[in-house]
C-alpha cells in the first residue's frame, strides 16, 4: 500500500517531447519533476519478448505521482497517442499477475528489470488506458529509486543528473 493507505500510486501520460511535457505539467499543476532517466526494460507479451529503452520522469510530489513517458518508434508505447493517459499504477498484495487468467491471452504484458518481474499491465481499454499492477515489494523498491533520484538531483555534477536506470 502507498503512504496514503490506498493502492493507487501514480498516473502515466505519454509525450512525444518529454521536456515539453515537463514544462506543460509544471505550468498546469505547479509540480516539479525529477531529471529524466532512461530505463532498460524487458517486455513480455505471450511468448514474445523484447528489450526497450524507456525515457521517463516522475513528479517530485506524490503519491500519487505523475509519470511522463517519452514515446519512440521502437517501444511498446508507440501505438498509443501522445498526451493521453497511458496507465494508472496500483499496488496489490501478493502476486501482481493478471487479475483473471483470460487477461494474459488478451493483451496483458509483463515488464521486467533487474532480474525480476516488476509490473503486469492489463489489456488496453477502448481509450487505450491500462492498469499497471505492482507488488508491495516492488513499490518499496520504487520509493527507494525515487529517493536516489532526489539525492542525485540535489548534487551539482552533470554525471549525477542521470542516476542509474529504474528500480
Amino acid at each position: 500500500m502507498t503512504g496514503s493507505g490506498r493502492p493507487f500510486y501514480h498516473v502515466a501520460f505519454l509525450a512525444d517531447d518529454l521536456q515539453a511535457a515537463i514544462r506543460y505539467w509544471t505550468d498546469a499543476v505547479g509540480t516539479e519533476f525529477y531529471p529524466a532517466v532512461t530505463s532498460r526494460l524487458r517486455l513480455r507479451k505471450g511468448d514474445a519478448e523484447a528489450d526497450a529503452d524507456i525515457r521517463l520522469t516522475f513528479s517530485v510530489a506524490g503519491p500519487p505521482w505523475i509519470e511522463l513517458i517519452e514515446r519512440s518508434a521502437h517501444d511498446p508505447f508507440a501505438s498509443s497517442a501522445s498526451g493521453t493517459l497511458h496507465h494508472v499504477g496500483i499496488v496489490v498484495q501478493g502476486d501482481p499477475g493478471p487479475a483473471a487468467p483470460e487477461q494474459d491471452a488478451d493483451g496483458t504484458y509483463v515488464v521486467s528489470g533487474a532480474g525480476a518481474e516488476l509490473a503486469w499491465f492489463s489489456p488496453p481499454r477502448p481509450g487505450g488506458q491500462r492498469v499497471e499492477r505492482v507488488s508491495a515489494d516492488y513499490y518499496a523498491q520504487f520509493e527507494g529509486w525515487l529517493a536516489r533520484l532526489s539525492q542525485a538531483a540535489a548534487r551539482p555534477t552533470a554525471a549525477d543528473a542521470q542516476p542509474a536506470a529504474g528500480p
